[in-house]
């Protein structure tokens, strides 16, 4: 099984590496982990690569792109056409503020 593919660095958006760090008696790798290449950060480990990556491609969404995300999900409980205007306008912030950052 060939592991997935890591994001850049959430921090600087260059390249990172997976390695393998720490051993154990019987010369296995105790936990891998994932490092950028520019900063040097590095994510705690996990007792696979798979995990390892798993664990660095997860992302804290942006306030501004899940408060987009309610207010679509508020809309459709009702269907764009029969939208309150309450909730039509607060589709716009949304849109507006993750437009302006």
């Amino acid at each position: 099984m060939t592991a997935p593919k890591q994001k850049p660095c959430p921090f600087c958006g260059e390249k990172c590496r997976v390695q393998q760090n720490g051993w154990t008696s019987s010369k296995k790798p105790s936990w891998w982990e994932v490092a950028c290449d520019k900063c040097d950060f590095v994510h705690a480990g996990a007792y696979t690569e798979t995990e390892a990556i798993a664990a660095w491609n997860t992302r804290a969404i942006d306030p501004a792109v899940q408060e987009l995300i309610d207010a679509y999900e508020d809309i459709m409980d009702y269907g764009i056409v029969f939208a309150k205007r309450e909730q039509q306008d607060r589709l716009k912030a949304a849109k507006e503020k993750l437009a302006n950052g």
